[in-house]
């Protein structure tokens, strides 16, 4: 240790700070260099031996992870270890923080079964409300939650567990653990595992989607990604294209390349729906206005020309070039029709004629060419169907 008992002036003093402070009386001046914070860990540690002698568990393990990380004190892992079980093995205070201390040791050495002893029993501790507060013990519970959850998954880097050892039930448990206290990475790994489960008892693909959410909150750029799927597809919720594109951009910003190509896939669909949307209260627009006009007993044809095509008028019912009006109508117009007459042309084809309710001429619908089968002229039909799918398109983009 750096510096002697006189002049540490600490041991006479029960007032001991906890998280690697000098005594209080002694807490300012020089941080400064490597060599005075190695002095103030040294002090720190020194502080604590009349607690340990004393069996607080607390001084315990923070002596401990001085031994163990070398901190003060000369690495000494056999000691921290020590320390360690005694601190969380206390009869009245275990130190939870020690347990969790513990697993990581030995997961470093790479004896997995005592690593999954302490990892376990850290995080299925029984922590009151007020153990919970502290941020070493929360920290500690949801470390040893997320490392559980991921050690039942097959994801633990160190800890390797077989492929009949992996149980999706105990690894939700442990990550809903953790994720209730606000863990983001537990949140997006149980959203995944809610959704992709093979066990019909762990899949729930509606909580997953909560989760996703609180892991979105917290900037995770997985969930944002998964949310922008999950919003666009129609498979667990109904396509809201707004928020799949928000989650998506959001996604995006956050390193994930695959996001720009949903982005874009989401922006292209929601501007064809708002094309259709725009075209069907265009064609609704012009239903009411024939509906108003039309007298009574009369039938109501309503047409309009495809948006692929110009189409001039004939003076009759033909599709010769040489027989038009002058007139043309450009694509996407609509007109009411007073006459429909269907007839088989020399060719083989069958072709529906169109007169036009003021008297400008003649439409067809088939297109010239037998090889062609586009049509020229399409019918315009609203239905209650079609407004209720109207209704619920724009729902879905505004």
């Amino acid at each position: 240790l750096f510096g002697s008992r006189k002049d540490d002036g600490a041991l006479s003093v029960r007032k001991w700070c906890w998280k690697g402070a000098m005594p209080r009386k002694r807490r300012t001046k020089s941080r400064s260099s490597k060599l005075s914070m190695l002095k103030a860990q040294a002090r720190t540690a020194a502080c604590l031996l009349p607690c340990v002698k004393d069996g607080l568990p607390e001084a315990k393990a923070v002596l401990a992870q001085s031994y163990h990380k070398g901190k003060g004190l000369r690495k000494n892992i056999k000691a921290a270890i020590k320390l360690y079980e005694e601190a969380a093995l206390h009869p009245t205070r275990p130190s939870i923080p020690a347990m969790y201390n513990l697993g990581t040791l030995f997961r470093d050495k790479g004896d997995e079964k005592l690593a999954v002893h302490w990892f376990s029993r850290a995080a299925d501790f029984k922590a009151s409300e007020m153990q919970i507060k502290d941020s070493e013990n929360r920290s500690a519970i949801i470390n040893s939650s997320f490392v559980m959850g991921t050690y039942f998954q097959g994801l633990d880097a160190k800890l390797r567990l077989s492929k009949a050892g992996l149980d999706d039930v105990l690894a939700k448990k442990y990550y809903s653990k953790a994720a209730s206290l606000g863990h983001a990475k537990s949140q997006f790994n149980l959203a995944t595992l809610l959704i992709g489960s093979k066990n019909e008892k762990v899949k729930d693909p509606k909580s997953a989607v909560q989760w996703y959410e609180k892991a979105a909150k917290q900037d995770i750029g997985g969930a944002y990604y998964m949310l922008a799927q999950i919003y666009s597809q129609n498979k667990i919720m109904k396509v809201d294209l707004k928020k799949a594109e928000y989650y998506a951009a959001k996604a995006h910003e956050k390193g994930i390349s695959e996001a720009k190509e949903l982005h874009k896939q989401i922006s292209n669909e929601a501007k064809r729906k708002i094309r259709y949307i725009e075209e069907k209260l265009r064609e609704l627009r012009a239903w009411e206005a024939a509906e108003q006009e039309k007298k009574e007993g009369e039938e109501l044809h309503m047409y309009k020309i495809s948006p692929y095509f110009r189409f001039r008028l004939r003076s009759e019912p033909t599709m010769d070039r040489n027989k038009t009006t002058g007139k043309i109508l450009e694509p996407g117009t609509i007109f009411r029709v007073r006459t429909v007459t269907q007839r088989k042309e020399e060719n083989g084809l069958s072709q529906t004629y169109l007169q036009l309710f003021d008297g400008s001429g003649w439409a067809f619908v088939e297109h010239p060419s037998s090889k062609d089968k586009r049509q020229l002229v399409l019918k315009v039909h609203i239905t209650n169907e079609i407004l209720v799918e109207i209704s619920r398109m724009v729902s879905t983009t505004e």
